[in-house]
């Protein structure tokens, strides 16, 4: 008799975990269809030796960046993560170093107000343009290994993270509202800080209303 109990005990506690873990993850689902937006550039466009598989964002696109140019996001100048609330991902196989700074994604012009992630020196560094507000952690990447780079601005903070560990975290906010298309692997004007890689798996998303 005990042991029956104890059985349908067991199976009532496992029913309702069950009930309960399936609420909250739809719960996070609904949460994420009605606050973010996914961003599908319709235009990417090449620069240099740069190169991409596709013609507009898919789920397949694959770039191609060798220190020498950069991939362009058209119309991507209104992502204003400064006010909007954003979320970057990829997944980026690197080449060997070929120098100290290389830029993986930003809006981003030397001089002006502008934000990037960089590949600093051993360093990840999410950073406005000179500097002015930054943060990072120590990475230096294995060439030909691939990791899943991804950025997220909530309400309260900024998280950097590598292969689904946040690995800095910061509530002084990085981001500017530049009017630039987004890039990555490198950005116009004299100091392209080029990137040599392979950048697969793009998503960008933003909050569909400001905070």
């Amino acid at each position: 008799m005990q042991k029956i109990l104890r059985s349908t005990a067991f199976r009532i506690l496992s029913g309702a975990g069950a009930l309960g873990l399936s609420f909250w993850f739809a719960l996070q689902a609904m949460e994420y269809l009605t606050t973010w937006e996914d961003i599908r550039p319709n235009v990417i466009l090449t620069f240099g030796s740069a190169t991409s598989s596709t013609i507009a964002l898919s789920n397949g696109t694959k770039l191609q960046l060798t220190g020498d140019g950069y991939i362009e996001f058209q119309n991507t100048q209104g992502l204003q993560c400064l006010k909007y609330k954003c979320h970057f991902s990829m997944m980026v196989a690197f080449a060997p170093i070929k120098s100290d700074t290389q830029l993986i994604i930003g809006q981003s012009f030397q001089d002006e107000a502008s934000w990037h992630l960089l590949l600093h020196v051993g360093r990840l560094l999410l950073q406005r343009e000179a500097g002015t507000t930054d943060f990072g952690a120590p990475f230096s990447p294995q060439p030909g290994q691939s990791y899943k780079l991804e950025i997220v601005r909530t309400d309260q903070e900024v998280k950097l993270s590598v292969d689904d560990a946040v690995v800095a975290s910061s509530n002084v906010v990085p981001f500017t509202d530049i009017g630039r298309s987004l890039t990555i692997g490198g950005r116009a004007g004299p100091s392209t800080l080029g990137l040599t890689a392979t950048v697969t798996d793009v998503q960008i998303a933003r909050q569909k209303s400001p905070l």
